[in-house]
């Protein structure tokens, strides 16, 4: 006769999937965090790459307070819809795992919920990207313009 005692092992099981959900938030928050660096410094380059054309906006008779603005939209709605397109790509990606990686790979598929808290957070985070993008090009356009060089300029010349 084997004597088992079940809430010992139910305290072991909810020990291991309290540690396991523990360390798929801490991944989810790591992913955030690495997600958000890269399109921070993705829109930051592609807007200072542009900064020249930018200042032509007050030379057209915008205010400095209308540049802003002008950068905010643009990188928010950069940013922005870089998320909303993410967002059924992920979806897609989390539907191949949960239904044809899992059952082919374990042998069990999970069922997959969908969170919308979590889009909340994703367009959140984007907005906070956005913004930060904004402000880091509002300091780049306050320094002092400078001519943008050419590449036959630099080379030496007309070939």
């Amino acid at each position: 006769m084997t004597v088992r005692n079940n809430e010992r092992i139910r305290e072991l099981a909810d020990t291991v999937f309290d540690q396991t959900f523990l360390l798929t938030r801490a991944m989810t928050v790591l992913t955030l965090i690495l997600a958000a660096a890269a399109l921070l410094i993705m829109g930051w380059v592609f807007f200072s790459t542009r900064v020249w054309y930018y200042r032509l906006l007050a030379v057209w008779g915008l205010r400095d307070r209308e540049v802003a603005g002008q950068m905010v939209r643009l990188a928010v709605s950069l940013t922005i819809g870089i998320a909303v397109l993410a967002l059924p790509l992920g979806i897609w990606l989390t539907w191949v795992l949960v239904h044809r990686i899992n059952p082919l790979a374990f042998g069990w598929s999970l069922p997959m919920a969908v969170y919308p808290e979590f889009w909340v957070e994703l367009i959140g985070l984007s907005l906070m990207v956005g913004l930060s993008i904004a402000a880091l090009m509002r300091r780049q356009l306050q320094q002092p313009a400078t001519m943008p060089a050419s590449a036959s300029s630099l080379a030496g010349g007309d070939r």
